[in-house]
């Protein structure tokens, strides 16, 4: 498996892909409204929720190095239209 290969797609359409063999400096962005939106190593499992939630809600959350600690840690969730903030 290379690499940036389709693996599948939820039932909202959002790609998921191979991460196999990444360097670790492949930042991944969505553009919403013309606006960058940073997402996470690409295709890392962290980029996978962060842009998973982009897209079908406009709400991102603050930086995290592991997917765990979305369920350990007080994480701070924000809506990236209006800065609204949210807390777990």
């Amino acid at each position: 498996m290379n690499f940036g290969e389709l693996l599948g797609y939820d039932n909202t359409y959002v790609f998921a892909y191979s991460c196999y063999n990444v360097k670790q400096d492949n930042d991944n962005y969505v553009n919403i409204d013309g606006i960058q939106h940073y997402t996470g190593i690409k295709w890392q499992c962290v980029e996978y929720v962060r842009r998973w939630l982009i897209l079908n809600y406009n709400i991102s959350f603050q930086s995290i190095k592991n997917a765990y600690e979305l369920y350990t840690k007080s994480i701070v969730f924000y809506n990236i239209l209006n800065n609204t903030k949210y807390t777990k």
